[in-house]
């Protein structure tokens, strides 16, 4: 009797013995995989309710899928990298994906439909749909027709358009010249990170992204949306009980420096019921967009990070993604800064990237994950800056006279809370 639904459990154990032992996979077996494996293309949504399942899948599948490769194909997969990025973006940016979405399976879209709403001419919207046919994002009934796919749709997700938009305009460029840079060496133009070198430049990141407003907006917008939906720092952290315990209404219980729109101001207000002052620190034309957390009774304050904390004896002093952007001595500069503001009950709480996590889990190590390596290459290329270990954490605080209590990791992919005090 043939399968209906696909069945996770053989999948998950027929990709590992693919990717062990290739040979051993008999013909049956072979059309049995490929059968469930289609099952599995028609009805993704029959893993959605064991993540950990629908996850080892993915990663099997992504690995099994080199194990069969030729050298040749590893050096196609390798060389064609950019071009989801690029195309993605184009396609949102030319209307290709939004016209696509008007047709479907049984009525497609032409590739002269899509030409007239793009504006580009004939050879590169065929091209660019042939790519997007191969990655999954679009289907090809008829020639020269196309329709839309579970993937256009999401790539239409106004969080991935934010997403694209950034990473394309603003960390590709850093990416590519990441290279020249490392074999160059700086040179007398005084562009010393990637970033400067990709977007011909001498001044900050920060500078040129304030002075740029789609890809401002695209930045921060796509920050505020990815920390939406993953797991949050405050979930592993009994605010009240740990940070916030006997507070007094005029107390400073949260000080988030350098926290952008506010959103984790906001975050504390929610798990937090005792009293006490939110306050949001960060540079003036930051804390100029602000509104919303203003709305929500957020105090906000100008800040330079890089000088000593006005605020004295707050409960929690707090950076999300701050030293992730800044090297080594930047970061003490800015840890040496709230040092002389903590008192006996201040925490200083770091939520940041920790490379090597995996290693301590109890269980046995866990998989490598994608994110925690290209955001460490990220903050290289962008800001000559890196991802740091919990013993790297330890030193930073160390040197700003301040000394580690404990690192709380709370994705798979390496978020973590950094918790310290006062030596």
């Amino acid at each position: 009797m043939v399968a209906v639904t696909p069945d996770p459990s053989y999948i998950i154990e027929q990709l590992k013995l693919l990717i062990q032992h290739p040979e051993a996979l008999s013909h049956e077996d072979t059309r049995l995989l490929i059968e469930q494996l289609e099952l599995l293309v028609l009805k993704p949504k029959a893993t959605n309710h064991d993540v950990s399942r629908r996850s080892e899948i993915q990663r099997l599948a992504r690995l099994a899928s080199v194990a069969l490769e030729t050298p040749q194909e590893s050096m196609q997969r390798i060389m064609f990298t950019h071009l989801p990025l690029v195309t993605t973006r184009i396609s949102n940016d030319f209307n290709i994906f939004a016209t696509l979405t008007k047709g479907h399976d049984a009525d497609p879209v032409a590739l002269s439909d899509l030409v007239k709403a793009s504006g580009l001419d004939k050879n590169l919207v065929s091209a660019i749909m042939d790519y997007h046919c191969y990655q999954g994002a679009a289907v090809e009934p008829r020639q020269d027709f196309y329709a839309p796919t579970r993937l256009t749709y999401s790539l239409l997700d106004p969080m991935v358009v934010k997403a694209t938009t950034s990473w394309h305009d603003i960390v590709g460029p850093a990416y590519g010249a990441l290279h020249r840079l490392l074999k160059s060496g700086p040179d007398e133009s005084g562009q010393k990170t990637a970033f400067q070198v990709g977007q011909h430049i001498t001044g900050s990141f920060y500078d040129w992204l304030e002075s740029r407003p789609e890809q401002h907006s695209a930045f921060y917008g796509y920050m505020a949306a990815f920390h939406a939906v993953t797991a949050k720092w405050i979930d592993v952290v009994r605010f009240d009980e740990e940070i916030a315990h006997s507070a007094h209404e005029k107390e400073a219980v949260f000080i988030d420096v350098g926290g952008g729109d506010g959103s984790q101001c906001i975050e504390v207000q929610k798990a937090h019921k005792l009293g006490g002052r939110i306050i949001l620190q960060d540079r003036a034309a930051v804390i100029e967009q602000a509104t919303k957390a203003r709305e929500a009774g957020v105090e906000t304050m100008v800040y330079d990070f890089f000088t000593e904390q006005p605020v004295k004896g707050a409960r929690a002093y707090f950076f999300q993604f701050v030293l992730l952007n800044w090297d080594d001595d930047d970061c003490v500069r800015i840890l040496a800064s709230q040092a002389p503001a903590m008192g006996p009950e201040s925490t200083l709480i770091i939520v940041d990237y920790v490379q090597g996590h995996r290693w301590e889990n109890k269980d046995g190590p866990l998989e490598p994950d994608l994110y925690t390596p290209a955001t460490a290459l990220a903050a290289r290329a962008c800001h000559d800056a890196k991802g740091r270990s919990r013993a790297d954490y330890r030193d930073l605080l160390e040197r700003a006279g301040l000394e580690l209590k404990d690192v709380r990791v709370f994705t798979n992919f390496g978020q973590a809370v950094i918790m310290g005090k006062k030596q």
